[in-house]
């Protein structure tokens, strides 16, 4: 009775020890070495200014101020989502440039993605931690700094772990910092490490991006940003 009791425990061991090392294959081994945090680094307090017709630039439902003397605009290549506009040197070289779109935001990106394993259980995780937009993804990962699959953790931690990694790096790629806005607009502001600037307006549960490329001054995009009306 021993021996069969001991040989019982043996084999739960066993099959403990292959179920666990089955799920780090599949969770904890193609995981970055890198971490990645995310923090935000401020707010910026925009107020909406109101212009005249004759200065704006219309794109769908969105109209801003029209900044794009001597850019040359370009529209092909954003799968239809947006329109770019650049300013070239001599040698064809970007100095200069702003790209601009319309798309869903990330919470509903992933939520739909097919690098994501388990779809139901990341919206389980988003309702769990009062995920709704964009916004509440990023100060989620404010107040939660990058942590490995490990192990032995439980099979439920495994998950929702490389889960919202692949989420974190997906969305936020190459950052030095967020900066969240207020004011008048909902969204935030992604400091590039390619020496760039990503808005991220929030509305309507879509996302208005506006990406500067090379040298901006924060003043410059501040004011950009004000002159923004969505429809």
């Amino acid at each position: 009775m021993k021996r069969k009791s001991t040989s019982i425990l043996f084999i739960l061991i066993a099959l403990y020890v292959i179920f666990k090392g089955v799920t780090y294959i599949k969770y904890g081994l193609d995981q970055s070495e890198d971490e990645n945090n995310v923090k935000i680094s401020g707010t910026v307090t925009i107020n909406k200014t109101t212009l005249d017709d004759s200065e704006y630039y219309e794109y769908k439902n969105v109209k801003f101020k029209n900044v794009f003397d001597g850019y040359t605009k370009v529209e092909d290549g954003l799968d239809d989502h947006g329109i770019r506009f650049y300013i070239r040197n001599e040698n064809d070289q970007i100095e200069k440039g702003i790209l601009i779109g319309i798309d869903k935001q990330y919470v509903d990106l992933v939520a739909s993605s097919d690098d994501v394993d388990n779809k139901a259980y990341i919206k389980k995780i988003f309702k769990k931690n009062k995920i709704n937009n964009d916004i509440d993804l990023i100060k989620y990962y404010d107040t939660h700094d990058y942590e490995k699959v490990k192990l032995f953790m439980f099979y439920n931690n495994q998950r929702k772990t490389y889960d919202m990694n692949l989420i974190r790096e997906i969305m936020f790629p190459s950052i030095n910092g967020i900066k969240i806005i207020n004011g008048d607009y909902e969204g935030y502001i992604l400091e590039l490490t390619s020496n760039g600037r990503e808005v991220n307006i929030i509305n309507n549960n879509k996302k208005y991006y506006f990406t500067f490329l090379n040298d901006f001054t924060d003043e410059f995009i501040n004011e950009f940003i004000s002159t923004i009306e969505i429809n």
